[in-house]
């Protein structure tokens, strides 16, 4: 298991806007200027189930309205057909409905997977995973403490470390198809953070001595 990937922290400002043009241009068609509220999201992917899914829910739904169709043919075979194709996409809608994505916003960013928001000053470190890795992680090396985010047709994934003493959740595990573009924009979102910390710490901090005596010296 590789080692969270380490953060440079960024020496320059760079407001939220300067971050969404920068990410849109490494990470063409990820990333969505949409505003939900006064955030932007400067990175968002939709967990769609992929078309081999839809293949399958068809074929479901073929066997179901051959098998009734041997037994009763006609309009209960039809109606059977209607009824099976209509709760299958509707599974497979609710299955790919779940939005993963990094919002920068006036009060902070924030990582988004499905309904859950966590906030990226609570993040400790960001890791890529790929297939083997998402699944050990989500099999024998699982912690029950852990926060998952996982559809089962998304093979890889990131592992998103907490540190917040106030939160038992040692970590997310969030799929998605592009684990190093989320991890990249993640720790973007951090840096960000923590420069617009020091940044406004520098700005009120209190000015201290008196400033020096620049009248005339006399012997």
């Amino acid at each position: 298991m590789p080692g969270p990937s380490p953060r440079t922290p960024r020496r320059d400002r760079l407001d939220s806007t300067h971050d969404l043009e920068a990410a849109a241009a490494c990470h063409p068609g990820q990333v969505g200027a949409a505003e939900t509220g006064a955030n932007h999201q400067v990175w968002r992917e939709r967990l769609t189930a992929p078309p081999s899914w839809w293949l399958l829910g068809a074929g479901f739904v073929g066997t179901v309205v051959w098998i009734v169709w041997v037994v009763a043919p006609g309009l209960a075979a039809a109606v059977t057909g209607v009824v099976a194709a209509v709760a299958v996409t509707c599974l497979l809608l609710r299955l790919g409905s779940t939005i993963v994505a990094v919002e920068a916003g006036p009060a902070g960013a924030l990582l988004v997977a499905g309904r859950a928001r966590l906030p990226v000053s609570a993040v400790a470190a960001v890791t890529p995973l790929d297939a083997a890795q998402r699944h050990r992680l989500a099999g024998v090396e699982a912690d029950a403490r852990a926060f998952l985010v996982l559809p089962p047709f998304v093979a890889t994934a990131v592992r998103v470390e907490l540190d917040d003493p106030a939160d038992s959740t040692p970590y997310w595990l969030v799929a998605t198809r592009h684990p190093h573009r989320l991890a990249a924009a993640i720790d973007a979102a951090i840096d960000t953070a923590i420069d617009t910390a020091i940044d406004t710490a520098i700005d009120t901090a209190p000015r201290t001595g008196a400033a020096p005596a620049t009248g005339p010296v006399t012997d």
